[in-house]
């Protein structure tokens, strides 16, 4: 399948990359969804009548997305199951090492299957309403992310566990500063909570590439010797470091990670508690022309 970096007709600005390929990180156990990830990975536990993950997957084809590379770890092998179901551009990428390694290794092995050009990337435990991808597509730079401002997850797993954004700027000129667990935020200084989703413009895509790169030692030079970078000590192991760690560097790094602010419209699957939220929000499925017929 050819990947197409053509500008959308409607709702994307002029000039912005439209991505048309997704990678969905689903490879983690899920332990404090137990029981209900016993037998089915996270990506699989059915809300609204079907698997979380196939909901991501239809919202993200109705705004173009054409190919989706699945990353797959804890019981795995029941995507297999589903394939027919999530339907057509859907490739599993399996990652064995995925009980003693983070999700940026996931992501790293996704990669190397991944076309150049513009791409989403998103957490395998989440749902959202399509106007949450629309406000992430709309939004410009190299880097843009999405960040909920009503932070759900102190909820359900407290503020500690919650992957925190804050910003520095206003406006078009907001970009983020801090992003992730351990981050040394208060609640005071927080913006919101990271919600799963990510979008690389071809240079964006490009850069994080080169910044993995020098993560995991691959940037040898024509004589065979490899930069004298530095891993930062936060971020070691390297292999169990996750997204947001990536990020957090990137953004120390002087790259600019432009948030797009959304309030709600958004779950994200940590505990049974979250699960119980997901399915009474039943505005959440709702068609596009159910949704008209209410406020009509």
């Amino acid at each position: 399948m050819t990947i197409s970096n053509s500008v959308a007709s409607s709702g994307i600005g002029d000039g912005q990359e439209v991505p048309r390929q997704a990678v969905i990180l689903a490879a983690g156990r899920g332990s404090r969804l137990a029981p209900y990830t016993d037998r089915v990975p996270t990506a699989l536990i059915s809300i609204g009548g079907k698997p979380m993950v196939a909901h991501t997957i239809a919202t993200l084809r109705r705004h173009g997305i054409e190919r989706f590379l699945v990353c797959r770890g804890w019981q795995g092998e029941v995507f297999d199951e589903y394939l027919d179901l999530l339907g057509s551009g859907v490739q599993l990428v399996d990652c064995p090492d995925f009980a003693s390694t983070g999700m940026l290794e996931s992501l790293r092995m996704a990669l190397s299957y991944v076309s150049p050009g513009p791409l989403l990337v998103c957490y395998g435990d989440i749902i959202c309403r399509p106007s949450v991808v629309r406000q992430l597509l709309d939004a410009e730079g190299k880097l843009s992310v999405v960040l909920n401002a009503a932070a759900p997850g102190r909820l359900s797993k407290g503020f500690a566990d919650v992957e925190v954004v804050t910003t520095c700027g206003t406006g078009k000129h907001r970009l983020v500063r801090r992003i992730g667990k351990c981050r040394r935020v208060s609640e005071a200084e927080s913006a919101g909570e990271f919600a799963g989703l990510l979008k690389l413009s071809s240079a964006g895509h490009e850069l994080m590439l080169e910044t993995l790169r020098r993560l995991f030692r691959e940037d040898s030079s024509s004589t065979g010797q490899t930069s004298s970078f530095s891993v930062p000590w936060w971020l070691e192991p390297v292999k169990q470091a996750s997204l947001c760690d990536l990020l957090q560097l990137m953004a120390d790094e002087g790259t600019n990670i432009v948030p797009a602010i959304v309030f709600g419209g958004w779950h994200e699957m940590n505990t049974p508690q979250d699960l119980t939220r997901a399915w009474n929000d039943t505005a959440m499925f709702l068609s596009e022309e159910d949704t008209r017929a209410q406020v009509r």
